[in-house]
């Protein structure tokens, strides 16, 4: 099992059209629960996803800054259908960790949402690129990275 790494440019103006959902700072691990245990029952490469270990993964470390957001649909619904984090560390290098949608709600426009997010953050922050790993054993995620950065290739 390996892993890919992706490099997308910061610029996010033609990151796609993405479903409407509502994009919000995570602020509770409480929030996090449901979407992990959808992504785990839903998905077999999610099976070893664990709720306290994703909340351990999204808190900051000393030169380690983490950045994360749900997404939650436009209706009002306060369910979370997809998480994005941003790792940003001391020497201006970004990061999306983790990129989780509800198997739902998958190819509907939520990760690429999320991602663009993410990135306008990134480039907030003076970013000119950002990374996204994903492992070799998911083949979904790689298709989406692929796609993501053959529309928006380093220069």
């Amino acid at each position: 099992m390996g892993v890919l790494r992706f490099r997308l440019t910061a610029d996010v103006a033609e990151f796609g059209s993405a479903t409407a959902v509502r994009i919000a700072p995570l602020r509770h691990r409480g929030e996090l629960d449901p979407l992990v245990e959808a992504c785990r029952l839903g998905d077999p490469a999610g099976q070893r996803l664990v709720a306290p270990g994703l909340a351990a993964e999204l808190t900051g470390r000393p030169g380690r800054t983490v950045h994360a957001w749900l997404a939650r649909p436009e209706d009002g619904s306060e369910q979370a259908v997809g998480l994005a984090s941003l790792v940003e560390t001391g020497g201006g290098r970004f990061s999306i960790a983790w990129l989780l949608v509800d198997p739902a709600r998958r190819r509907s426009g939520v990760a690429t949402a999320l991602v663009r997010h993410a990135v306008a953050h990134a480039r907030s922050r003076g970013a000119a690129e950002v990374w996204a790993d994903t492992l070799s054993t998911w083949p979904e995620a790689i298709a989406f990275w692929q796609a993501l950065a053959a529309r928006h290739p380093a220069r």
